[in-house]
């Protein structure tokens, strides 16, 4: 659950609550949102499952439950193909959830329906994506968006670009890449010669070096070695950044 639901959630438990001991104990959990909500993995259903073991009943109109019950939006996953190169081929990625979580809570928040000890996280719609086989059918829905590289301004060197992104969001970098290659490839459309400067920040917390984490490292790296080996050089500049690593970044 992310800060803004429970904090509609809180709003309706003040409402319809009326065991002060219980709705004390919802304001620790409230309260310490970071510690004990988002650490744990707690949910809705984990809420709700806990009112009914403490007999408690939430008596709401249909207009309530829209207002303080938020609604699973469709998720925009990242794009890896470019449709000037790949043709008709889609390529998503995406990170799949699955965690190992222990719940610990403070001694004076013992709920009913709120276990501690060990609990398995996983992500509802990466890991549908992931168990599906090669002949399942999946519906695309169109999502337009205004996300776009400015490629006329990177070859005729009239603006720097600095991309910065962590896990998945280097997938938008590596489609820009791809159409940066391919007219690098073409000399008689761009002056390769007028190519501008292009920093690349991709971040990690956990990744070693040795694991190559970032997806498609090898077509970056190859890409930009490629840009700089026929500028002679430094025009794009890859950074791999990683906050809790063994090695060096």
């Amino acid at each position: 659950m992310k800060k803004i639901h429970i904090d509609h959630l809180k709003s309706l438990f003040n409402i319809k609550i009326k065991n002060e001991i219980l709705l004390k104990k919802y304001d620790i959990l409230f309260n310490k949102f970071s510690e004990l909500v988002a650490k744990n993995k707690l949910s809705l259903y984990d809420f709700l499952k806990d009112l009914s073991l403490e007999k408690q009943k939430l008596n709401m109109t249909l207009k309530e439950i829209f207002d303080y019950f938020p609604m699973k939006y469709p998720r925009s996953y990242s794009l890896l193909s470019n449709p000037l190169i790949d043709n008709q081929n889609l390529e998503i990625v995406f990170t799949v959830v699955n965690e190992k979580i222990i719940r610990k809570f403070p001694e004076n928040l013992k709920l009913k329906g709120i276990k501690q000890g060990t609990y398995f996280f996983q992500g509802q719609c990466t890991n549908y994506l992931s168990n599906l086989n090669l002949n399942s059918k999946l519906i695309i829905t169109e999502i337009k968006n205004n996300f776009t590289f400015p490629l006329k301004n990177y070859f005729e060197q009239s603006k720097p670009i600095i991309y910065i992104c962590n896990g998945t969001g280097i997938t938008p970098c590596i489609s820009f890449l791809k159409e940066i290659k391919i007219h690098a490839q073409r000399p008689h459309l761009y002056n390769l010669k007028n190519v501008g400067n292009l920093e690349i920040l991709t971040g990690f917390r956990n990744a070693s070096l040795d694991k190559k984490e970032t997806i498609h490292e090898n077509f970056i790296l190859d890409t930009v070695n490629f840009i700089n080996k026929n500028l002679n050089r430094k025009a794009i500049d890859y950074m791999r950044c990683l906050s809790a690593s063994e090695g060096k970044c």
